[in-house]
């Protein structure tokens, strides 16, 4: 349990690993949604410590930035280490370098299932302005895979900016390039940069569009004559931007057969694999439409992998 105040100052329960490791035995899933973390932008100043070491249970102990660091060079709890990387996330730019730095230094956690991925969506936000310090931080490293996660985001950074599109797009071009990865369909509203194609975005090929506003979504849309003797599935393969996140809605007609949002917390290795099943529209067609809908309208960019309707 932890608890992140002011700008540079983390409070933890005294004894942390040896309290994480003995209570993880028993009630690990209680304590996992435990993960409480309050940010904010105050600088904590001496009333502030004592009104919170008057009100918070006896024991609890102040822990800074300093010691965070050699906790995630040192600690030898896993868990512990899970939660640095948690933490690290939350923290400015600045300050996640050294925890980075020292999660990434333990050989142990190459085969853990968790904690390399926790560490590179850490780094990952820093690579495009901070792409020195990241190669040197994930080559010093003891994770192999994670100099590569950060070559192939670099690369990915210098072919969008290659993949600049012409300041008007004609709707037969944006049609044309949405092909690349939705046979089929037809696109309308695009907003900012038009729609791009990557060849390279997150370890994939993949098109990008964008709200036309904030009110306004971009829509991808076909008709589909779904057959009667097989099951039929909307199979959407999407990503976000590593600053923003975006709505996707599935509609068939005026009916939303789907909706959620696209972002960092609900993507396994960096894309959302989304079905939708619609085999009870069998034997009829329907107007199918895919939105890219704006959520609080900051870097609100779509990227599509694939987008297939596959009967069987």
């Amino acid at each position: 349990l932890c608890i992140a105040v002011g700008v540079g100052a983390v409070m933890t329960v005294k004894s942390f690993s040896n309290m994480v490791q003995e209570t993880i035995q028993g009630q690990s899933k209680g304590l996992l949604a435990a993960d409480i973390v309050i940010k904010g932008s105050w600088k904590q100043g001496e009333d502030d410590i004592a009104y919170q070491k008057k009100i918070l249970p006896s024991g609890t102990q102040f822990l800074f930035l300093k010691q965070l660091h050699g906790m995630a060079v040192e600690d030898s709890s896993a868990i512990v280490r899970l939660y640095l990387a948690s933490i690290a996330q939350r923290l400015p730019f600045e300050n996640r370098w050294p925890i980075l730095t020292g999660l990434a230094g333990h050989e142990e956690d190459i085969e853990d299932p968790n904690l390399p991925r926790m560490v590179w969506f850490g780094l990952e936000p820093m690579v495009p302005k901070h792409s020195q310090q990241a190669l040197q931080l994930a080559v010093g490293g003891k994770y192999p895979k994670l100099a590569g996660f950060v070559a192939r985001r670099l690369l990915g950074e210098a072919d969008a900016g290659n993949q600049n599109p012409p300041k008007q797009q004609t709707a037969s071009e944006q049609n044309q390039t949405i092909q690349r990865v939705a046979a089929g369909f037809k696109v309308k509203n695009v907003g900012e940069r038009g729609v791009v194609y990557h060849t390279v975005f997150r370890n994939r090929t993949a098109v990008q569009t964008h709200p036309l506003n904030r009110e306004t979504p971009c829509v991808l849309s076909r008709t589909v004559d779904v057959p009667t003797d097989a099951k039929t599935e909307l199979k959407i393969s999407v990503s976000h931007h590593p600053h923003g996140d975006w709505q996707l809605r599935v509609l068939a007609g005026k009916e939303v057969l789907k909706q959620q949002i696209v972002r960092s917390s609900e993507v396994d290795k960096e894309w959302l694999e989304v079905t939708v099943d619609l085999s009870r529209f069998a034997g009829h067609k329907i107007d199918l439409s895919l939105e890219n809908r704006a959520n609080d309208w900051k870097n609100e960019w779509a990227y599509w992998h694939t987008i297939q309707i596959v009967s069987d």
